[in-house]
């Protein structure tokens, strides 16, 4: 875990909330074109319904985490 300040916002990868939504919403669309890559019998995404309902949690979750990391950056380099 990156402690000092600097380096954190230095190495702050400033694009991964818009390349994590890109590539789930491409699989999300192309479903039918990936699920025999994920699908498998194990019993985590027994069908593609659950897959989708995965996906779009992940999508979700990305969004808040996005509107999240906005706000933490935005008071950490509010002037006083």
């Amino acid at each position: 875990m990156i402690f000092d300040p600097q380096i954190f916002y230095k190495s702050f990868l400033k694009n991964f909330h818009r390349h994590k939504v890109i590539y789930l919403k491409e699989l999300l669309d192309n479903l039918s074109k990936y699920e025999d890559k994920f699908l498998t019998n194990k019993p985590l995404h027994e069908d593609s319904n659950e897959l989708q309902l995965t996906l779009k949690s992940d999508l979700r979750q990305t969004y808040f985490h996005a509107i999240e990391t906005f706000f933490e950056l935005f008071f950490a380099f509010k002037p006083k």
